[in-house]
Protein backbone atom coordinates (compact mmCIF):
# COMPACT_ATOMS: atom_id res chain seq x y z
CA UNK A 1 0.00 0.00 0.00
CA UNK A 2 1.16 3.51 -0.99
CA UNK A 3 -1.07 5.39 1.53
CA UNK A 4 -2.21 2.95 4.31
CA UNK A 5 -3.11 5.88 6.61
CA UNK A 6 -4.45 8.31 3.90
CA UNK A 7 -8.44 8.29 3.64
CA UNK A 8 -11.06 8.74 0.94
CA UNK A 9 -13.83 11.79 2.06
CA UNK A 10 -16.61 11.56 -0.29
CA UNK A 11 -19.62 15.10 -0.67
CA UNK A 12 -22.56 14.62 -2.53
CA UNK A 13 -22.66 18.01 -4.58
CA UNK A 14 -26.32 18.10 -5.99
CA UNK A 15 -29.25 15.53 -5.68
CA UNK A 16 -31.66 17.58 -8.03
CA UNK A 17 -34.06 16.59 -10.17
CA UNK A 18 -33.34 12.75 -10.58
CA UNK A 19 -29.16 13.46 -10.91
CA UNK A 20 -27.02 12.95 -8.30
CA UNK A 21 -23.27 14.36 -8.37
CA UNK A 22 -20.83 13.23 -6.56
CA UNK A 23 -17.15 14.49 -5.54
CA UNK A 24 -14.11 12.31 -3.57
CA UNK A 25 -10.71 13.11 -2.24
CA UNK A 26 -8.26 11.35 -1.25
CA UNK A 27 -5.93 12.38 1.26
CA UNK A 28 -2.43 11.26 3.15
CA UNK A 29 -2.13 10.82 6.95
CA UNK A 30 -1.32 14.65 7.04
CA UNK A 31 -4.38 15.80 5.05
CA UNK A 32 -2.61 16.40 1.71
CA UNK A 33 -4.98 16.20 -1.22
CA UNK A 34 -3.46 13.32 -3.39
CA UNK A 35 -6.53 13.07 -6.00
CA UNK A 36 -9.95 14.38 -6.71
CA UNK A 37 -12.61 12.70 -8.78
CA UNK A 38 -16.69 13.57 -9.73
CA UNK A 39 -18.57 11.80 -11.04
CA UNK A 40 -22.61 12.08 -11.85
CA UNK A 41 -25.40 10.13 -12.95
CA UNK A 42 -29.54 10.54 -13.65
CA UNK A 43 -31.96 8.19 -12.14
CA UNK A 44 -33.16 5.71 -13.98
CA UNK A 45 -30.77 6.04 -16.76
CA UNK A 46 -30.08 2.54 -16.57
CA UNK A 47 -31.87 -0.67 -15.35
CA UNK A 48 -29.55 -0.89 -12.32
CA UNK A 49 -30.25 3.14 -11.41
CA UNK A 50 -33.55 2.62 -10.77
CA UNK A 51 -32.18 1.37 -7.23
CA UNK A 52 -28.86 2.25 -6.84
CA UNK A 53 -27.59 4.90 -9.05
CA UNK A 54 -26.42 7.37 -5.62
CA UNK A 55 -24.32 4.51 -4.38
CA UNK A 56 -23.47 3.88 -8.00
CA UNK A 57 -22.39 7.49 -8.48
CA UNK A 58 -20.34 7.54 -4.42
CA UNK A 59 -18.46 4.60 -5.89
CA UNK A 60 -17.28 5.82 -9.20
CA UNK A 61 -16.21 8.94 -8.09
CA UNK A 62 -13.79 6.94 -5.65
CA UNK A 63 -12.80 4.82 -7.91
CA UNK A 64 -11.63 8.12 -9.86
CA UNK A 65 -10.06 9.86 -7.29
CA UNK A 66 -7.93 6.70 -6.28
CA UNK A 67 -7.13 6.47 -10.26
CA UNK A 68 -5.90 9.60 -10.21
CA UNK A 69 -3.35 9.20 -7.05
CA UNK A 70 -1.88 5.75 -9.00
CA UNK A 71 -1.36 7.76 -12.14
CA UNK A 72 0.37 10.78 -10.38
CA UNK A 73 2.37 8.49 -8.44
CA UNK A 74 3.31 6.28 -11.97
CA UNK A 75 4.14 9.69 -13.30
CA UNK A 76 6.40 10.67 -10.07
CA UNK A 77 8.86 7.49 -10.59
CA UNK A 78 8.41 7.74 -14.60
CA UNK A 79 10.08 11.30 -13.98
CA UNK A 80 12.27 10.67 -11.67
Amino acid sequence: MIYPEGRIETEMLSNENGICIFKAKVSDKEGNVLGTGTAYEKENSTFINKTSYIENRRNKCCWKSIRNVWNWNRYINIKL
